[in-house]
């Protein structure tokens, strides 16, 4: 039994594509650059937005920059609330902390829209921790946002802590601090091909799963 679980959030936890596709949509909008097909799209999810916007719209880094604050114009006032959580996430998250279990985010978005998001949906109580990037480090590494939730939740042997992701970032992220990791297929962004190639630990098809490989 793991005694730690640390969530990524996108794509892990919550399906937050209408959101995050409409907010980058209206970033290259406001900057006459062309739109992307929704494939293209999908990439968004998981990655920081500056590395998103520089390997799929070809921007250099002071565009970059203009992008991501356009994108949050959009994001923070109504594509932040544009999610739908996959149907067993509370669930889950209520029967690993009925467990004992210790919780936490650890995610790319920025830490202050992971706390609004939430907030809003009343759900904060089932987290003991949240690590996100901050306004200031645009290219927040996953392996030092999940670090700072091992730090935040008190973890003292890491073989009590597992990572829950939907993307090879998140995998390569906990194996660099020294985690394993389960890979959900659930949303869609990442696949099978991608965690075996990242070398997840697990790979599942729901976070109903994960509970049964947590608590085992």
């Amino acid at each position: 039994m793991f005694r730690y679980a640390i969530f990524d959030f996108d794509g892990t936890l919550a399906d937050t594509g209408a959101g995050v596709f409409a907010s980058v949509q209206y970033a290259l909008r406001s900057m006459g650059e062309p739109e992307l097909d929704s494939e293209t799209l999908k990439y968004f999810i998981g990655p920081p937005l500056e590395t998103s916007f520089s390997v799929k719209c070809g921007l250099d880094s002071e565009r970059c920059h203009e992008a991501v604050e356009k994108y949050r114009e959009y994001y923070s006032t109504k594509g932040i609330y544009e999610l739908e959580f996959f149907p067993s996430t509370l669930q889950t998250l209520r029967e690993l902390k009925a467990a004992g279990v210790k919780t936490a985010v650890g995610s790319s978005k920025p830490e202050l829209f992971i706390n609004r998001i939430l907030e809003h949906f009343g759900i904060s109580d089932l987290f003991d921790f949240v690590s996100g990037a901050t306004f200031g480090e645009p290219h927040a590494d996953k392996t030092v946002i999940i670090s700072r939730a091992v730090n935040g939740l008190g973890v003292e042997n890491l073989a009590d802590a597992v990572m829950v992701g939907d993307r090879s970032f998140d995998i390569d992220g906990a194996h660099g601090v020294g985690l394993k990791c389960i890979g959900v297929l659930e949303g869609g962004y990442g696949d099978e091909n991608e965690f075996k190639t990242a070398g997840a630990d697990w790979i599942v098809d729901t976070l109903a799963d994960v509970k049964d490989i947590i608590l085992k």
